[in-house]
């Protein structure tokens, strides 16, 4: 008990908050800027690892492939009838052989643009590779059984299948060129960015049917679907905030340990960063904790529902 009560006043305190803060920092500096990371592939030929993503693009099929460690393979499609076939036959979690080249990645060559390979880096992929020959072996776990499933239903929404991927999957490879650029151009690209709002929804419908269940079990359900999501959609770190910060704020109110939204999202940021520091070169997860710490700091009370809206957006514009 005693314990407890030195956890609850040591979470509760500026000081240590001020600390972790500067522990994280220092964290960060160590482990993104001073190690130096470097591929442990060197001029391999032949690889074999586990399709964890895809994408295909006009004549290009994108993977993301977990070998000795994740990389970007690109193929080539020859022509449409080949095109036809791989859609049908990559799948999430399928084990592939292929044979081809490594490429080493190269710097940006005008200043101040997007650094391809830096962006890479900061997502722990150090190298990609040219595909000419592949040959996929299929996976029957439950979990990628499940994620094709949706993916596959998704797919099967004729004509809004690709609206339905990029907002509530988060895959907007199915989206031609023109349409991409047209809400690029408008401004609402972010719209099908798998983001908080998702989970806010999601939750809230789950409050709505589980209203009859007793509240520790209705949290730990809330808790498992945001978390099974978040698998679902390849973990972007806007759903793990969602997921973290509920999780804690769970695991406060069952202790009794009465903590400021602000400070529960400041200790989900550093479990997160400790588990991989590089999430501050994300902007995912830059602007969802930025827009939240401001929405927390200074919350909307209001009986007018326009108005709280209008705060909101505002705050959010800001």
């Amino acid at each position: 008990m005693l314990y407890l009560i030195k956890l609850k006043n040591l979470l509760r305190s500026n000081k240590y908050a001020v600390a972790l803060l500067m522990f994280i920092t220092g964290y960060v500096i160590f482990f993104t800027i001073i190690i130096k990371y470097e591929s442990v592939l060197n001029d391999e030929t032949i690889l074999k690892g586990q399709i964890t993503n895809y994408s295909f693009k006009e004549d290009k099929l994108s993977l993301t492939i977990k070998t000795k460690e994740k990389i970007i393979a690109n193929y080539y499609i020859e022509n449409q009838k080949e095109k036809d076939k791989l859609q049908k036959l990559i799948k999430f979690g399928d084990y592939i052989v292929i044979k081809g080249n490594l490429k080493e990645l190269s710097n940006n060559t005008i200043p101040n643009t997007f650094n391809y390979k830096k962006y890479l880096y900061n997502k722990k992929i150090y190298k990609t590779f040219l595909i000419e020959e592949h040959e996929i072996y299929k996976n029957n776990s439950w979990y990628y059984k499940i994620k094709n499933a949706l993916y596959k239903r998704a797919k099967s929404l004729r004509n809004t299948s690709n609206y339905i991927l990029a907002l509530l999957l988060g895959n907007k490879s199915e989206l031609d060129n023109e349409t991409y650029m047209a809400f690029k151009n408008n401004g609402i690209l972010h719209l099908f960015a798998i983001s908080g709002m998702h989970i806010s929804i999601f939750i809230n419908l789950l409050n709505r049917i589980l209203k009859k269940v007793p509240e520790v079990a209705r949290k730990l359900i809330i808790i498992a679907f945001s978390s099974f999501y978040a698998l679902i959609v390849n973990m972007p770190a806007s759903i793990l905030r969602v997921c973290t910060f509920l999780t804690l704020e769970y695991l406060f109110k069952l202790f009794n340990i009465k903590i400021s939204k602000p400070k529960i999202l400041l200790y989900s940021a550093c479990v997160l960063i400790i588990f991989n520091p590089f999430y501050v070169y994300d902007l995912g997860f830059i602007y969802s904790y930025v827009l939240m710490f401001f929405i927390y700091s200074f919350p909307i009370k209001s009986k007018n529902k326009i108005l709280n809206l209008l705060k909101l957006s505002i705050l959010t514009f800001l």
